[in-house]
């Protein structure tokens, strides 16, 4: 694998690239290429903090539970998130790849200032547990430096343990929609699963739609007055609807 160091639309988020917009600041942006059936071990060093777009060919990621999935031009991952062993090129073609992360010489701050049109969403920053058919924790924080909010997931629902990383937030270059207009999200469960979603916080209430704003299947909550918790409802394609309720960890 060769390496060298060098805008979505809610209409488009299936088509992601780190390579037409602004590189923030105290960021670096690497490129990989992974020749046509080459294999590469997984490095975590390499890939902290990293956040990846597959600009050309078809890579296939091999977890660490077994499985694989190959994904495609305009796919952003979060490789340490995903509990990789190996890449795997795939297809006739080079894969290309594009790897955004903190440069090792900048110092990350105590507590980045959150984008301006990611601020409003600064009140969900914190552990929470969650309690109903889905219990365990989430935790959101705002990426070092980084124009992206991060939201760390730890749950069983049914009996299954669902555990991933959720990038909520636009290219840097993107222009802004504004609060309420709808933010977009990828999370990235540990199974290798790539969903898509879409935020929009307007006073109190939080609404999160899977794939589209519209869709079928959404999580709508409501904070409670002191701001330590949110009463929820959560409903899929099915129609199948349960309650939800998330309550700050440390009270405040």
């Amino acid at each position: 694998m060769d390496r060298s160091g060098s805008d979505p639309t809610l209409a488009d988020l299936r088509r992601m690239s780190l390579l037409h917009g602004r590189i923030p600041d105290g960021f670096e942006l690497r490129m990989w290429v992974v020749a046509p059936g080459e294999s590469v071990a997984y490095d975590a060093g390499e890939w902290a903090g990293a956040l990846v777009t597959v600009e050309d060919g078809v890579i296939e990621l091999e977890c660490d539970r077994g499985g694989r999935r190959r994904f495609g031009p305009g796919t952003m991952l979060a490789p340490e998130a995903l509990g990789l062993v190996a890449f795997h090129g795939c297809g006739p073609e080079p894969t290309v790849l594009a790897a955004l992360s903190r440069r090792p010489d900048v110092a990350a701050p105590a507590r980045p200032a959150p984008p301006h049109d990611l601020r409003h969403l600064d009140r969900l920053v914190g552990t929470w547990l969650v309690a109903g058919r889905v219990v365990g924790t989430v935790t959101y924080e705002w990426m070092e430096g980084g124009p992206f909010l991060l939201l760390h997931v730890d749950v069983d629902r049914a009996g299954r343990r669902i555990r991933g990383l959720e990038v909520i937030g636009r290219h840097p270059d993107e222009v802004c929609a504004g609060a309420g207009k709808g933010v977009p999200a990828h999370f990235y469960e540990s199974n290798g699963d790539v969903q898509l979603h879409v935020y929009e916080l307007e006073g109190d209430t939080l609404v999160v739609w899977q794939d589209e704003q519209g869709s079928r299947s959404w999580f709508r909550g409501t904070f409670t007055p002191d701001g330590t918790g949110i009463v929820g409802r959560c409903t899929d394609a099915t129609g199948d609807a349960f309650e939800v309720v998330l309550t700050r960890a440390d009270g405040s």
